[in-house]
């Protein structure tokens, strides 16, 4: 019985992929588990404070600021190794696909107590990645504005136009792959 119902989640998610290729939308990985946004959605315009990057020291919606452009968004809930890792991945995509016109930042949601942290790594690291925090923490409202899942380590998105077309969860860096597809298939239809 159980083996007929996970044949049906597996068809179910090919048919939900074909739908959308269908529909030109650049969905490239469902989600492992529920992040809240999905493709489709409008992206949330949500507050951080800049750390790194050209709003340094200002607080303000990266979305907004950005007016649509493609970005990749990651969302980490610390500065833990992987959470690193993850953040040196999104500064490389971003280095390769910058001349395409994709933006990107990273949020931590461990809230102003490691901006310093993230400005040394930044330094250090030679990172283009603007990096941001969130003013409150992981209790800021931006968690739920993102409809962020909290046990989640954490979140990438992708958005083009102001609508989301790509959203997981608790990515390694090596599934970054994915990732760097949607942004592929945003900058050939430029």
């Amino acid at each position: 019985r159980t083996g007929g119902n996970a044949m049906k989640n597996q068809s179910s998610r090919l048919l939900v992929r074909a739908v959308a290729a269908l529909l030109l939308v650049p969905v490239v990985a469902l989600a492992d588990s529920e992040t809240g946004l999905k493709p489709g959605d409008r992206t949330p315009l949500f507050p951080v404070s800049a750390v790194t990057g050209p709003f340094a020291g200002k607080t303000l919606s990266y979305v907004s600021a950005l007016q649509g452009a493609p970005t990749l968004i990651v969302l980490v809930a610390a500065l833990e190794p992987g959470d690193v890792a993850l953040l040196k991945k999104a500064d490389e995509t971003l280095r390769r696909f910058e001349s395409a016109g994709v933006k990107a930042f990273g949020v931590c949601l461990a809230g102003q107590s490691v901006a310093p942290t993230l400005r040394s790594l930044a330094e250090q690291s030679n990172w283009n990645l603007p990096l941001t925090v969130t003013r409150g923490g992981a209790d800021d409202p931006v968690c739920k504005q993102c409809k962020l899942n909290e046990k989640a380590r954490n979140t990438v998105l992708i958005t083009s136009q102001n609508q989301l077309v790509y959203a997981r969860q608790d990515l390694s860096a090596d599934d970054f792959k994915a990732v760097a597809e949607a942004l592929q298939k945003l900058a050939d239809k430029k």
